[in-house]
């Protein structure tokens, strides 16, 4: 609430960043066991097989150091989540699997942008050329994107069921036009 008095566009997206950061570190239940995200093993065999076509494909394009690191990662892909060492991006995101909150695409890249605003690209311009007021719009779109957040993990943590109001879809201007409705289900 205090964050949203600031009235500071630039400030208010760091800032739930920060918040949601807390309370993710906060609801996160630790648990002991590691499981494998596929079970199905001739499902995981296929999977790597497909990736490895695709980088096949575009070996030419791929620096060979690149290449073969990005193959290495393919052939981790089923490897159990240590949930002791999560990056940062699967902190933010394990309380919302924990509670069973889906995210939507634009939940997702909102979350993505806390490594902009905790490490000095505070206007998240990702190198577009953008005008001052196409800035401010995409910064007050994420700062609700955030809050919404925000919002859904502190309710479901505290057992509520029911709907919650999609605070961007208020600010969408011209240039952000999500299919998210006002109000979700959680």
């Amino acid at each position: 609430m205090e964050v949203a008095s600031l009235k500071s566009i630039v400030s208010m997206p760091g800032i739930f960043s920060v918040i949601l950061e807390s309370f993710a570190n906060i609801i996160i239940i630790k648990q002991n066991k590691q499981e494998k995200l596929i079970n199905d093993k001739d499902l995981v065999g296929k999977i790597i097989y497909d990736m490895n076509t695709v980088i096949d494909k575009h070996a030419k394009k791929i620096y060979p150091e690149a290449e073969i690191k990005i193959r290495r990662r393919i052939n981790e892909i089923n490897k159990p989540i240590n949930l002791n060492r999560l990056t940062n991006a699967e902190k933010l995101r394990a309380p919302f699997d924990q509670l069973k909150i889906k995210l939507t695409a634009e939940e997702e890249k909102a979350l993505d942008y806390r490594n902009y605003l905790l490490h000095g690209n505070i206007l998240m311009n990702n190198e577009l050329e953008r005008t001052n007021e196409e800035i401010d719009n995409h910064m007050l779109h994420v700062s609700a994107k955030l809050y919404t957040l925000i919002s859904k993990l502190i309710l479901k943590s505290c057992g509520y069921e029911g709907y919650v109001i999609n605070y961007s879809k208020f600010y969408e201007k011209n240039s952000i036009n999500s299919k998210e409705d006002y109000f979700e289900y959680i």
